[in-house]
């Protein structure tokens, strides 16, 4: 049988060992982990013919995955074949990175208990988000350190994140520590992330930045009431929530431990409310809500929001009119063929995410599977702007479908956003087709030599389709294939070093144009692609 052996490189003076694990995509619980020798090397035996990735862990140094070349890219994939030893996967381990320094308040107080992140900016199919990775809390010195961090260009961030405050007191030092807030500040001082500057976290060594925050001492109530929309009623024990953005954009719910809605008057009252951007949320539960199919409710839950904005005084009068939003129908149809001839469309569906990153409602709308008529319905939509997703890009690929558009309103809007209104509710339409493209082709080096496991990517020219992207490996002789393209206009680009979702980024594609290799994809035609991998900088 074949054998994977590898050395890992750990910095020959310091004799740490790290952990080597073979994983196979059909066999993922088949291997143990092995440990290296003092020499850094380990085995594999025995291995059955596949393709694996072989990853590296050690305290005190960055995970690493084999042919890695970016600390946040992905490994390519080792091929074993018949008769063959593989002595040459060599893993070079990244020590991490340590972020400390000082945080103190306006008075030169250390601003205990502050809170300091390390953000990271990444990219996927909804745009830009922010990643947190790495947390650490002022102690009464005003120092903070943030050890295990990998190298790479982050934000900092320090003071007290959004949400309702937490009284002082209850569990002795725990209570005192959270008595203060204080004002959310971006390295070096700017109030917002787009003006911040960025950090360097290098490997092996520490890095030091100093901060000031302000005191936010005054808090506020928010006061309001609830009119019942749904003609059911409002249950005794209902809760009313405070929805804020998370450092790393998404949202978050306050989580109250004492009752705020009186079910005699129908009110509620939020207190000790921080300044800042919130939307006041209230969420029933129903017993038919809470039954759902997998991930899609049968029923939309009863809910309310609204947007307020805390200053510097209480704020009364927020209604929040309880309704189950609206039901809109939809169907899937085959252009020129019966919807028959989709293998299981029962097992097709749309999610669909509001264009604000805190929630529209009590939750996001979610449509329901659709029946073997191929119609299907929406529930829970209410006045918003929202992004529709299809659900099963990889179903329909591999049955050779891919999807032309879909209709709302008569809009196409696959690649966009669209709003919902309570005026002329429309229907969708998801339209598919049989007979997308195939593009084939090698990937060399500047020697000419073929690349394996190496991803190409077919990035189409309208960068909107975001459902468009594609990507494949290449396989043990250089080759790759992409199956079920949707028609039109693509480049074709292979990175040697590209950390994850970096493809949706426009200030990285635009580096990159005149490298792509470009192709136009019409219906069931299969085009011949040569790329030439672009080398890590």
């Amino acid at each position: 049988m074949p054998v994977v052996s590898a050395t890992i490189d750990v910095a020959p003076s310091t004799g740490r060992r790290a952990t080597g694990v073979a994983v196979s995509p059909t066999l993922p619980s088949a291997f143990q982990p092995v440990t290296t020798g003092a020499d850094g090397k380990f085995a594999f035996k025995d291995l059955p013919l596949g393709t694996y990735s072989i990853i590296g862990t050690a305290n005190g140094f960055v995970r690493q995955e084999y042919g890695q070349r970016s600390p946040n890219g992905i490994g390519r994939p080792l091929f074993v074949t018949a008769g063959k030893t593989i002595n040459d996967a060599t893993l070079q381990m990244t020590p991490t990175g340590t972020v400390s320094g000082r945080v103190f308040d306006e008075n030169g107080q250390p601003a205990i208990g502050s809170l300091v992140q390390i953000l990271r900016a990444a990219y996927n199919v909804q745009g830009r988000t922010f990643q947190v990775m790495g947390t650490g809390t002022v102690d009464d010195r005003g120092d903070f350190r943030i050890f295990g961090v990998t190298p790479g260009r982050y934000y900092l961030v320090a003071g007290t994140p959004p949400g309702p405050v937490r009284p002082a007191g209850g569990d002795g030092a725990r209570g005192a520590i959270g008595a203060a807030r204080y004002s959310m500040v971006y390295y070096p001082l700017a109030a917002a992330i787009q003006q911040a500057s960025t950090i360097e976290v290098k490997g092996g060594a520490e890095t030091s930045y100093n901060m000031r925050v302000q005191i936010q001492t005054e808090t506020y109530k928010v006061r309001g009431r609830i009119v019942d929309g749904t003609g059911a009623g409002i249950p005794a024990n209902t809760n009313v929530l405070l929805a804020y953005r998370n450092l790393n954009g998404g949202a978050s719910f306050s989580n109250s431990n004492r009752r705020n809605f009186d079910p005699t008057t129908n009110t509620f009252e939020l207190q000790n409310v921080s300044p800042g951007d919130y939307y006041v949320q209230v969420q029933i539960q129903t017993a038919q809500a809470a039954r759902a199919r997998g991930n899609f409710p049968i029923d939309a839950t009863p809910s309310a929001q609204a947007p307020i904005h805390v200053v510097d005084a209480d704020i009364d009068g927020v209604v929040l009119n309880v309704t189950t939003g609206i039901t809109l129908n939809g169907r899937i149809v085959v252009e020129g063929q019966p919807i028959s001839s989709v293998p299981d469309v029962q097992q097709m569906s749309l999610a669909f995410n509001p264009t604000e990153s805190l929630p529209i409602g009590g939750g996001n709308p979610a449509g329901t599977f659709a029946a073997a008529d191929g119609t299907f319905q929406v529930r829970g939509l209410r006045e918003g702007e929202y992004r529709v997703s299809p659900r099963t890009l990889g179903l329909l690929s591999s049955f050779g479908f891919y999807i032309k558009s879909i209709q709302y309103g008569g809009d196409d809007i696959l690649a966009k956003p669209f709003k919902v209104s309570g005026t002329v509710p429309a229907t969708f339409e998801v339209i598919l087709k049989r007979g997308g493209g195939q593009i084939g082709g090698n990937v060399t080096d500047t020697r000419l030599e073929p690349v394996t496991g190496i991803r190409v990517f077919a990035i189409p020219a309208q960068r909107e389709r975001l459902f468009d992207y594609n990507y494949a490996f290449t396989d043990q002789n250089g080759h790759y294939t992409l199956n079920s393209v949707t028609p039109g206009d693509y480049q074709i680009f292979s990175w040697e070093s590209i950390d994850n979702g970096a493809y949706f980024d426009p200030e990285f594609l635009n580096q990159y144009e005149s490298r792509g290799k470009l192709v136009h994809v019409g219906e069931s035609s299969s085009q011949i692609v040569d790329a030439k991998l672009i080398p890590a900088p």
